[in-house]
């Protein structure tokens, strides 16, 4: 993307009753007719305190924006020129913002208040741009209740996904209810001193099938009938893992629980995602660690279906767990995937001698690099993704010499 000097023509705006509210998901949308499928390129601009994903006519666009501090805000530039069509078009956006407690570094590193910056340009005119006329709604969907699973990261999602508007990034969709935005502030020189264009390339989304998949099968008192589906993947469960079989159906009880533990083969950061085509009712707590001491972080309560779900920030390690739990009416899982998420790169460096305890540590070093090369450098993926100046210094240099890129 050609990075020229933007003119902000847009405001940020924020809904005025939900002011500074820690771990607050709120949506945005804005509809808007017109000859938009025109020769020219469209661009959309977003930014946002302090994490979003973005929707044009329900198809998905990107998410971020990278960590970055708040006086100097990076914002992403996104060609959407196949993602327009003339006469009605929406554009839709779901904002996550973190607070600032003493919870977690990662709300003091990011810092800032709670704000969507986001214009859409055709040529050089935005023809959209945030202001008051952007209908808004907290998303029920999410609670308010969590805490950080640590100190390093964001907060645990609970998502209650029969709460979520329905079809709400869609053009059909009766936003009549909804309240409009309330403009906090200019795009620059309010709390946001400075808008910083994204320099470096988007992120890779690889997905990234399970190597080995462990099944633990519920215990279960004397003579009490399990409550697997036994013409299934369960009933071939053996202590060896296995392969992703397709579907897997599962029905239990809420004092009995099924346990899926996923293997990646390595630690990779990224986040996964479920394909669910029954899910009325039931739980799925998911986990996740670079070894077994896994830390549970997300908590789908089901209740609607069918549901594809992804969690809102990255994820990291190398092992992820599925607990389900209270299934009564059965859970179809078609789909679990690891959507794997870096920096792209190309391996230039290359290192070979005849210690090979040297070859080793060279392509474990090699590894890790990549991994933890993201939107910026960080210290664990499953662990800390804040912002340290002392990772840069060491990170950048060993990563520009592996793969040859300086930005």
């Amino acid at each position: 993307m050609n990075h020229k000097k933007t003119s902000w023509q847009a405001k940020w705006i924020w809904p005025a009753e939900l002011g500074d509210t820690p771990n607050t998901y709120v949506l945005f949308r804005k509809k808007f007719s017109g000859r938009t499928a025109a020769k020219s390129k469209a661009v959309l601009r977003i930014t946002a305190g302090h994490f979003y994903r973005a929707y044009i006519n329900g198809k998905y666009i990107g998410r971020g924006p990278d960590r970055s501090y708040f006086r100097e805000k990076i914002f992403h530039s996104y060609d959407v020129t196949p993602f327009l069509k003339n006469g009605e078009n929406v554009i839709a956006v779901q904002v996550h913002f973190l607070g600032h407690t003493d919870l977690s570094i990662m709300e003091r590193h990011a810092a800032g208040p709670a704000g969507l910056l986001a214009q859409l340009e055709l040529g050089a005119k935005a023809v959209v741009k945030t202001d008051a006329s952007w209908k808004s709604f907290q998303n029920p969907a999410y609670s308010t209740h969590t805490k950080p699973p640590m100190f390093h990261r964001e907060w645990m999602e609970d998502y209650y996904p029969a709460l979520e508007p329905k079809g709400w990034n869609a053009i059909a969709f009766d936003d009549s209810s909804w309240k409009t935005g309330s403009v906090i502030a200019p795009a620059e020189g309010g709390p946001w001193t400075k808008l910083v264009p994204k320099e470096t390339a988007e992120m890779t989304a690889e997905p990234v099938a399970p190597e080995n998949i462990y099944i633990e099968r519920p215990q279960y008192n004397s003579g009490e009938e399990p409550e697997y589906d036994q013409t299934t993947f369960y009933n071939a469960v053996t202590p060896k893992p296995h392969k992703w079989p397709g579907p897997l159906r599962v029905w239990n009880h809420s004092q009995k629980k099924h346990s899926l533990l996923l293997d990646l083969g390595r630690t990779m950061a990224g986040f996964p995602r479920l394909v669910i085509s029954k899910c009325n009712v039931g739980k799925i707590e998911i986990f996740y660690g670079d070894t077994l001491s896994l830390t549970h972080w997300d908590t789908i309560n089901l209740g609607r279906e069918p549901l594809t779900w992804t969690p809102f920030t990255t994820r990291g390690g190398r092992y992820f767990r599925l607990d389900i739990s209270g299934a009564y009416e059965g859970v179809s899982i078609d789909s679990i995937r690891w959507i794997r998420t870096n920096y792209p790169v190309r391996k230039r460096g290359h290192f070979r001698c005849s210690d090979e305890k040297l070859n080793a540590i060279w392509e474990m070093c090699a590894c890790s690099a990549e991994t933890c090369g993201m939107e910026h450098f960080v210290d664990c993926v499953g662990r800390e993704q804040v912002l340290w100046m002392m990772d840069f210094r060491f990170q950048a240099p060993q990563h520009f010499y592996y793969f040859g890129d300086a930005a």
